[in-house]
C-alpha cells in the first residue's frame, strides 16, 4: 500500500499537482515535461524558471508545493533544453512529504 500522503494544492500550479497526481494514480514513476508543455498548463511560467535552476528546488516556494505536495520532486532540470524530469518521492510517513527538517532524537551522537 501506498503510504504517501498527496497534499492537493490550489492557485497557478494547480494544474501540475492534478497532473502529478493522476500520474501517480496511474503507476508512473518519472514524469518528464518540456517548459512550453508545462507553460500551456499553468498559463505561464516566469523568466526565471527559464534562466535559474533555483527555481526548480524542492523546496517550499509556491511552484515546488505543487510538484511536492503531489509525492514527487525535481529529479532534473535541464534549462539550454528547457525540460524538467520530476520523480515519485520515496515513501514516508506523514507529514515527511515535504522533507521535514526534524532530526529524530536517534540519530544524534549519543544514540546507542
Amino acid at each position: 500500500m501506498d503510504a504517501r500522503v498527496v497534499l492537493m494544492v490550489g492557485g497557478k500550479y494547480a494544474p501540475l499537482n492534478q497532473v502529478l497526481v493522476v500520474a501517480a494514480r496511474d503507476g508512473r514513476s518519472t514524469v518528464r515535461m518540456d517548459f512550453v508543455e508545462l507553460a500551456r498548463l499553468v498559463g505561464g511560467l516566469p523568466t526565471s524558471a527559464y534562466t535559474r535552476r533555483g527555481w526548480w528546488a524542492n523546496s517550499y516556494l509556491v511552484q515546488a508545493k505543487a510538484w511536492r505536495g503531489a509525492g514527487w520532486r525535481v529529479r532534473e532540470v535541464n534549462l539550454g533544453q528547457e525540460w524538467v524530469s520530476f520523480a515519485r518521492e520515496p515513501e514516508r510517513g506523514g507529514d515527511e512529504v515535504f522533507g521535514s527538517a526534524r532530526k529524530r532524537a536517534d540519530t544524534g551522537p549519543d544514540a546507542s
